[in-house]
């Protein structure tokens, strides 16, 4: 979804999707999308309860429903414009990551459907992965193909999709805008994602 960005500053690496799908040097290196029918089935129980949801690969992102309220306040906290609506998505194109929309005391879904990972960031959103899904998987991935030292590596996050990437590398940062449990496994505490904390976090650990 940022293209625009990674080609601005050239970036050929890199690792998407909360792990799903990683690039080295341009190349496809990993991918592990969502069970087709699994994602098709909580995908039709989703529109029973009228839940939006949203489906992304590394092409495309689908909504199932227009100018949802949910769905314009989360994704505005991303960045991202209301996507093209496709209620045939899940069924045609491979899912890498899914959101769900609905309010916290609403989870009868997440309880009906073990085989995934349901990661909340939001109020109105939750992540679907894989079960077993996550950053730290993608990460490794790419220190694999690139013969990097754990040691040596550094990650930073703000979201709770966070967790298990900042303990895998060497050094974890976490913003200061994170909640307390990712805050609690950090080796370093950065300022706010509003206050520059990413440039302070890189330069707090001399990488500029």
């Amino acid at each position: 979804m940022y293209d625009h960005i990674r080609q601005e500053l050239n970036i050929d690496t890199y690792v998407s999707f909360s792990g799903q799908h990683a690039v080295v040097k341009g190349k496809t290196i990993h991918e592990q999308p969502v069970d087709a029918k699994s994602i098709t089935e909580l995908h039709y129980e989703a529109i029973e309860h009228n839940f939006p949801m949203v489906f992304m690969n590394d092409t495309l992102m689908r909504s199932t429903v227009p100018d949802h309220p949910h769905v314009i306040e989360s994704l505005a906290r991303l960045q991202f414009p209301y996507p093209e609506v496709d209620q045939q998505f899940p069924l045609e194109q491979t899912v890498f990551q899914a959101l769900l929309f609905c309010e916290p005391e609403q989870t009868h879904l997440k309880e009906r459907h073990s085989n995934f990972n349901f990661l909340r960031w939001h109020d109105f959103a939750i992540d679907i992965l894989p079960k077993g899904g996550s950053k730290a998987i993608g990460v490794n991935k790419v220190m694999e193909a690139l013969n990097l030292d754990h040691k040596n590596s550094f990650a930073i996050g703000d979201g709770m999709n966070d967790i298990e990437m900042l303990q895998e590398v060497g050094t974890g940062i976490a913003m200061g805008n994170s909640r307390e449990p990712l805050k609690e496994i950090a080796d370093l505490i950065t300022d706010s994602v509003d206050n520059d904390g990413f440039m302070k976090a890189l330069k707090t650990v001399e990488l500029i």
